[in-house]
């Protein structure tokens, strides 16, 4: 996996890391208000031999003394200890409930103890530590270490530190507790993203196609904020990303030397909602403004959309004069430009597949060959029925239209694969729904080249400009007849 690819999938996962790392941040705040603070408080002993005899006696002492320490760190938290304390502090607690909150350890390579009492009451801490340690001074030097001989005892234990009242508690930790929970919850996040990335297939970008197949990539059309309410290339937009792009593929359409002047040809898509109504619509749009003459012919017979995008008149089209129960000029009409004729679905049939595999469909488009220089064919989904496939035989070329962020990668396989299967000529893809940014978004679309202001005439180029002069005509593409 490279780099791009983990940038790929953290963008597209974003809101689930930012979700999940602010969930781990409240977790670990919630935790912080329940957890009861704790606070510490430690008191130190110093434990000597009284052998002052000679160097000899010194040194046996300290060795004896050493060998001690540890069973004085036991011994203050036994019941002999911790049982006079409870009692002079009024405790309501046992010896045993004392000793989980009490800690003695022996500083390394030292004669030093330490007593340490952890209690929610700071001042209670530092009692019990001052308690604690003089009750152990009490016990060693009265019980442990009595020679009940009436001499001096051998060990003297005394108190170098008092235990002072601590002014912030010990725990909670509260950065502990936040890194712990954001961090955890970041890379739980992070682990979900690359997981839930791994059982994602749909495709999301051009690359994905490229990895998918070899056919050519026609069209890169952006994905548009406010598409459904202006799914179509109206006059007023034909300056924008979305116009350019559809332009550009009119113009990648010009380097196919398709076997006949006039061309035929076929959209369709994998599944629905990848936009190949409204691609087909605006491609035959962008060819009719070349002054080319073209026929948008809607052979979806099961969801028309084109009336309703055109603002035409819909009830009755292509499935009623095939069941002759319409004249073709009756039910022909204007498009959204003046070289642009639309033939609407009609109708919805019983039997749409039939219809569209007769031969009363076939000698139509034959003979629409012969007077538009282009027929555009918009079919049904490949995988939800054979139209299609069907149309596919008649045609001079197939664009599959790629809905990117929703068809995943099984089905466009298997659409080839029927296409295949029945010979149909591939053109080529249009990805549809490109983001516009992002690691995924098509590199095109940054480039930002629009079209310069008008530019106000002058006073003395209007009167040497010809009455009823017009604009400059648009982009010519130079006939094929």
């Amino acid at each position: 996996m490279q780099l791009a690819d983990i940038l790929r999938v953290l963008q597209r996962s974003w809101v689930l890391i930012v979700s999940l790392t602010v969930l781990g941040l409240l977790a670990a705040g919630a935790a912080l208000a329940v957890t009861t603070p704790q606070y510490q408080s430690t008191s130190r002993l110093f434990v000597s031999t009284q052998a002052k005899d000679n160097a000899t006696d010194l040194l046996s002492g300290s060795t004896y003394t050493q060998s001690r320490m540890t069973s004085y760190s036991h011994l203050a938290v036994q019941p002999i200890v911790l049982d006079p304390v409870i009692a002079s502090l009024g405790l309501g607690l046992t010896a045993d409930e004392l000793a989980s909150h009490v800690t003695a350890d022996v500083i390394t390579d030292s004669l030093i103890l330490e007593i340490t009492v952890s209690e929610p009451s700071a001042s209670q801490a530092a009692a019990l530590a001052n308690g604690i340690a003089a009750q152990l001074v009490t016990t060693i030097t009265t019980q442990i270490e009595n020679p009940n001989d009436g001499t001096k005892p051998l060990i003297a234990v005394n108190i170098i530190a008092d235990a002072a009242v601590p002014t912030h508690p010990t725990t909670p930790v509260t950065w502990l507790y936040l890194l712990v929970g954001g961090l955890g919850a970041l890379l739980l996040a992070i682990g979900l993203a690359f997981l839930i990335s791994g059982f994602d297939t749909r495709i999301r970008s051009i690359d994905d196609l490229k990895r998918l197949t070899d056919t050519p990539v026609l069209g890169h059309f952006p994905r548009q904020p406010k598409l459904r309410d202006k799914p179509l290339l109206l006059a007023d937009d034909m300056m924008s990303q979305r116009a350019e792009s559809f332009r550009a593929l009119r113009t990648n359409l010009q380097y196919f030397d398709l076997a006949h002047d006039h061309q035929v040809l076929l959209f369709t898509s994998s599944i629905p909602g990848e936009g190949k109504t409204t691609s087909s619509l605006n491609l035959a749009i962008t060819l009719a403004q070349t002054g080319r003459r073209v026929l948008y012919i809607e052979c979806d017979l099961r969801r028309p959309k084109s009336a309703k995008y055109l603002n035409i008149e819909g009830a009755v089209g292509l499935s009623d004069v095939l069941v002759s129960r319409a004249e073709l000029d009756d039910v022909i009409q204007q498009g959204a430009v003046e070289s642009l004729t639309v033939l609407p679905a009609g109708a919805l049939p019983p039997n749409p597949s039939e219809l569209l595999g007769s031969e009363q469909f076939t000698s139509l488009v034959l003979s629409m060959r012969e007077i538009y220089d282009f027929v555009i064919l918009d079919a049904p989904p490949l995988l939800a029925v054979t139209d299609a496939a069907i149309l596919s035989r008649i045609s001079d070329g197939v664009i599959v239209v790629v809905g990117t962020g929703q068809v995943k990668k099984q089905q466009l396989e298997t659409s080839f694969d029927i296409l295949s299967q029945v010979d149909a000529r591939v053109l080529g893809v249009a990805a549809n729904f490109l983001p516009r940014l992002g690691v995924d978004a098509y590199s095109y679309y940054t480039y930002g080249y629009g079209a310069l202001p008008a530019r106000p005439s002058t006073p003395s180029e209007s009167a040497a400009a010809p009455a009823g002069s017009a604009a400059a005509p648009a982009e010519k593409i130079p006939s094929r007849r």
